[in-house]
């Protein structure tokens, strides 16, 4: 048995932020993955698409001393344009954060209480304001699961 390949786990989070609406209309223009590496990337790939966009990437994996199993924490980032306060034209880099953050809020009542992405459960682990760019309002929405070989 071997671990879900990297670039199918960000598709199947690419899939899933896509499909995220708010009311009746899709929540993003663009939904791409990243293998940024670094903030100067992200910004450049930021820069490129078309807002409200979500960008997936893989922030951190870590293995236990066995190779047994990883801890998987991948990073979704939502952004928009940056509006000043007060103006309600369009929804908003925070209320395009919260339905990506609804996605992966636990269901206690459910036997499995978080989502499962490519058979690994995520739960949040935060949310953190990116200072990227005056015309870009983004955040930075962080998961984290453990898969077992």
């Amino acid at each position: 048995m071997n671990y879900v390949d990297i670039d199918d786990l960000q598709e199947a989070f690419r899939s899933l932020v896509a499909g995220v609406t708010i009311g009746d209309a899709k929540a993003f223009r663009d939904v791409m993955t990243s293998h940024a590496t670094d903030t100067g990337q992200l910004l450049e790939e930021m820069e490129a698409a078309a807002p409200p966009a979500a960008i997936i990437g893989l922030g951190d994996v870590e293995y236990d001393e066995r190779g047994v199993l990883r801890t998987l924490r991948p990073v979704i980032v939502v952004m928009d344009v940056f509006r000043k306060g007060g103006i309600r034209r369009s929804s908003g880099v925070w209320t395009l954060a919260g339905a990506v953050e609804a996605l992966f809020q636990p269901n206690l009542a459910a036997v499995g209480a978080y989502r499962e992405v490519s058979g690994i459960e995520f739960h949040l682990s935060g949310l953190q304001p990116l200072a990227l760019s005056e015309r870009l309002a983004a955040v930075a929405i962080a998961l984290e699961g453990v898969e077992y070989i």
